[in-house]
């Protein structure tokens, strides 16, 4: 009896140590809508579960959830529960902007102007800075007019057609923007 207890007892361990917490996650997911995805995204974001999180977000984002991209590029900046990943930050942040993300907006911005993971590009910066300010973001307005100094006057026009295109290229209904698109 012993014995019998002790061979189950080692073959149970074999077993477990056999499946590694890696195997978990490689079970297939339950497609969820963006909405759903995300909130169970954030609800792991609180408890601070950052890779519990990650394949909500990845999911909700896939899906065109700005808040969801946002919160990856956040994610994948600070290497929050993912390996740091400036590129990865950027692209997830981008999408977030395309989505009409001021935050993702202004740290874009935030990026370009200070270099963080890419050359230092005050035109870049400008233009990201501007959109977010036009949601009234008044830090976003402060940097921007900093920015702004730091341009020639052709970079200055250039930047504002990109502006001009982004913005018309944006969903407005997501995100509350002011009446009409702040100029400067």
């Amino acid at each position: 009896m012993l014995k019998t207890r002790i061979t189950l007892i080692g073959a149970l361990v074999l077993l477990l140590m056999s499946c590694s917490k890696q195997d978990e996650y490689d079970l297939p997911k339950m497609e969820l809508p963006g909405s759903q995805a995300y909130a169970m995204g954030l609800e792991y974001l609180k408890r601070g579960a950052y890779p519990d999180a990650l394949p909500y977000l990845q999911q909700a984002a896939e899906q065109h959830n700005p808040e969801a991209a946002y919160q990856l590029g956040l994610m994948y900046g600070a290497g929050e529960g993912v390996v740091a990943d400036k590129q990865k930050s950027r692209e997830w942040l981008l999408q977030a902007a395309m989505g009409g993300h001021p935050k993702a907006h202004y740290n874009l911005g935030h990026i370009y102007g200070t270099g963080d993971g890419v050359e230092t590009n005050y035109e870049e910066s400008l233009v990201w800075f501007w959109l977010a300010s036009s949601y009234d973001d008044k830090a976003a307005k402060r940097y921007m007019r900093i920015v702004v100094q730091k341009v020639s006057a052709e970079q200055y026009n250039r930047a504002e057609q990109r502006v001009k295109e982004i913005w018309r290229q944006i969903p407005h209904e997501t995100f509350k923007a002011e009446e009409g698109m702040a100029m400067h």
